[in-house]
């Protein structure tokens, strides 16, 4: 059921998302097109990691796409970003959150010393390495992605929002020992 659920939402963003680029240029908006390009490798992304070997569960493959939807699509292509002040932080909770889920799915976490200094450590990783993004797609595409009026603020407000959400995630898998013993 959950596959059925993944596949029409992918399937919904890919033909509205189809739409939005035909409409950012018929009315010339160059700027909004890299979030609709963008989507069409990241609804693949599952599908790539588990060819290369890495087998992830189809619960989390669902909220990877959900995900997506609300990130990606409603965020960035909708532009749910400019409309709702504090959409960008719920969204980097939430990503905190699923890279724990997902840090859990590949790994075990039973064979690191320090399990929370290692599953922290990967969200600050794969935050920094977004920030990172944003910031060169800024300066070679023009874009506003760290919102150049707010600068460091944004960023350090998304690194530390995606930390608690690891955290979180974090002390809410560690309930069930077999990941962590």
């Amino acid at each position: 059921m959950l596959k059925k659920i993944k596949n029409l939402v992918n399937a919904i963003m890919m033909v509205v998302t189809f739409i939005m680029i035909i409409y950012f240029i018929v009315n010339k908006m160059p700027s909004r097109l890299l979030s609709c390009f963008c989507l069409y490798p990241l609804i693949l992304l599952p599908f790539i990691v588990n060819k290369i070997g890495y087998k992830i569960n189809n619960n989390l493959t669902f909220i990877y796409t959900i995900y997506l939807f609300f990130a990606q699509f409603l965020g960035s292509i909708i532009n749910l970003y400019k409309m709702i002040w504090f959409y960008d932080l719920i969204i980097h909770f939430i990503s905190g959150f699923l890279l724990i889920m997902f840090l859990v799915s590949i790994s075990n976490l039973r064979r690191e010393t320090h399990p929370f200094i290692y599953s922290i450590g990967f969200v600050s990783f794969i935050s920094l390495l977004w920030e990172i993004f944003e910031f060169v797609t800024d300066l070679l595409l023009k874009t506003n992605m760290q919102h150049l009026e707010t600068g460091t603020r944004d960023t350090m407000e998304d690194i530390i929002i995606s930390l608690i959400g690891g955290m979180v995630g974090y002390l809410l898998l560690a309930k069930d020992k077999k990941n962590y013993e």
